[in-house]
């Protein structure tokens, strides 16, 4: 069959050789005498498999102890949730920079739980006395991007960085939590990466769900339940791949 380049919404290409690897793996992984997709995360193997995959996360984001790395599921829409109830108390506000479709999502969850400044440009400003300040680094359906070295000062920094993560270089330290469904630049759909620097946990609304606290899945080291484990091993190998091409700047190029 002839190839197809797929720049389509939804999950974006893997690389050749990488579908080429997991061929080899379906039927026996390793030495776990199963299968990938049978695998247990309670297993030793998988054990391994998630270490490496967060070490090769942190060396690519420049990140020191100071944040956490998840490997969750429900997807950026599931963190445009999550992240208000984590963070704001009741008399309390963020700050959204709300550009296209998928920041305004964001905004809408956010202001089901506290008052929701927004904004349309960074040009206007933002309450100092906010929680947090929330990006929506590539907006896909509207076109429009941050630049990279963009500023906010205000407040701690969040972003939906689902379309461009680790696409170019980009300070990643500036940023107090940012989170990205997989499926454009990081693994197929299933799994979403929510990294967050702890001095803002421990914050959560009283009425947030125990499943959808940061802190829950932080403690349970991202396994309070099952975790997509299919998609975090082709999260590595992507990862993998990524590092043999020369890391982020070679793939800017």
């Amino acid at each position: 069959m002839k190839t197809i380049y797929n720049f389509c919404a939804g999950p974006g290409m893997l690389p050749p050789e990488v579908v080429e690897r997991v061929r080899e793996d379906l039927l026996q992984w390793g030495n776990t005498a199963c299968g990938l997709l049978e695998v247990s995360h309670r297993t030793a193997a998988y054990a391994d498999l998630k270490a490496h995959t967060e070490t090769n996360l942190r060396r690519l984001f420049g990140l020191d102890d100071r944040y956490a790395i998840l490997l969750l599921q429900g997807g950026a829409s599931g963190q445009f949730a999550m992240l208000p109830y984590n963070f704001l108390r009741e008399g309390t506000s963020a700050n959204y920079l709300v550009r296209g479709y998928w920041a305004e999502k964001a905004a809408q969850q956010a202001a089901r739980v506290a008052r929701v400044n927004r904004a349309t440009s960074l040009s206007e400003g933002f309450d100092a006395r906010a929680v947090y300040t929330h990006v929506t680094t590539n907006e896909t359906i509207a076109g429009t991007a941050l630049p990279e070295d963009f500023a906010i000062d205000a407040t701690p920094l969040c972003a939906d960085m689902s379309s461009d993560i680790l696409a170019a270089p980009r300070d990643y330290t500036k940023y107090a939590l940012f989170y990205a469904g997989a499926q454009k630049n990081l693994a197929p759909a299933g799994v979403t990466l929510v990294i967050v620097r702890d001095d803002l946990l421990d914050n959560e609304l009283p009425i947030c769900p125990t499943m959808l606290k940061y802190r829950t899945q932080i403690d349970a080291n991202s396994l309070y339940n099952t975790p997509p484990c299919w998609a975090i091993y082709m999260m590595m190998l992507n990862l993998r791949h990524l590092k043999k091409l020369g890391g982020v700047s070679a793939m800017e190029q």
